[in-house]
């Protein structure tokens, strides 16, 4: 018989199989939902940034250009008269005189052309802005800003189908933080000129001399259209000269690229749809709200 005074000795019991694998199961199932957290809390409290971001960016674009717009000066050309005839000969001419069809200059040559105005189409706009500018020492090719408060200003976007893309796409200088990438830089790019001189370019190579401002100010835009109001409806281009005054107002459209980031990182951002898209409507105050309502 065991004494009654020693120690009941209980024998040592390892875990089970089942007890192993029920352990395993709850610690993978609690490490799930705590990735899980983590993960959904990453990316809402990261998805507002790029959105911040994009209002920043928009906000600082589209007040450069409705500056630059509203300092639009025009000047219309002076037409030499016409000798007076007699009222017959002026009679016969009347009805044998057919209006001339209008053409409207492209905005590349009229960044190089000598007329005053705002000359644009869906993909790019020049105009030409009388704005006091704070002296910079120039561009990178060494050539002096000017120094005269009329300058020509031009928008467009690098790697667009524009005129003013495919004729001076190539001049813009990327910038540093652009050097690495493989298809090229895109974006909007602001160039400044001084009338005086590109008048005087005969080779559209030469604006890289010509001009002292040609950089891209906003490489995070994918898309950049205009539009033009003549005081009846919305229009894709316009031209100063052509039309004999300025137009009404301006809009500007512009719209972000996706972030290209691999779907299954945890650092991706889906930004909202509604933070892609911006607009402005830059009314023009030297414009004459009621000239286009004469008949």
């Amino acid at each position: 018989m065991r004494n009654a005074s020693s120690p009941v000795r209980i024998p040592n019991r390892g875990f089970t199989l089942v007890e192993l694998l029920l352990a395993m199961a709850l610690t993978l199932t609690l490490m799930t939902m705590l990735y899980t957290a983590m993960d959904l809390h990453y990316r809402f409290s990261t998805m507002g940034q790029i959105e911040v971001e994009r209002s920043q960016i928009a906000r600082s674009l589209l007040s450069q250009m409705a500056a630059d717009i509203r300092s639009t000066v025009y000047r219309p050309e002076e037409v030499p008269e016409e000798e007076e005839t007699d009222d017959a000969t002026a009679a016969e001419e009347e009805t044998t005189t057919v209006e001339p069809e209008i053409v409207y200059t492209d905005p590349d040559l009229a960044f190089a052309g000598g007329s005053l105005g705002l000359f644009g189409d869906s993909e790019s706009i020049v105009i030409h802005i009388n704005r006091p500018r704070r002296p910079s020492a120039g561009s990178a090719t060494g050539v002096a800003a000017p120094v005269g408060n009329l300058q020509t200003v031009s928008y467009f976007l690098v790697g667009g189908a524009g005129s003013m893309a495919a004729t001076y796409g190539d001049l813009i200088d990327p910038g540093s933080r652009l050097s690495g990438l493989k298809e090229g830089p895109t974006g909007v790019a602001r160039m400044i000129g001084s009338p005086l001189s590109l008048s005087l370019m005969e080779d559209p190579s030469e604006a890289a001399t010509m001009t002292s401002e040609a950089r891209l100010i906003a490489t995070e835009i994918e898309s950049l259209q205009f539009e033009y109001h003549d005081g009846y409806e919305w229009l894709s281009e316009w031209d100063s000269q052509a039309e004999g005054r300025l137009p009404n107002a301006v809009g500007i459209k512009i719209r972000f690229r996706d972030e290209s980031l691999d779907e299954q990182s945890i650092t991706r951002r889906s930004a909202s749809e509604m933070t892609r898209e911006y607009n402005l409507v830059v009314p023009l105050s030297a414009a004459n709200p009621f000239e286009a309502l004469a008949f």
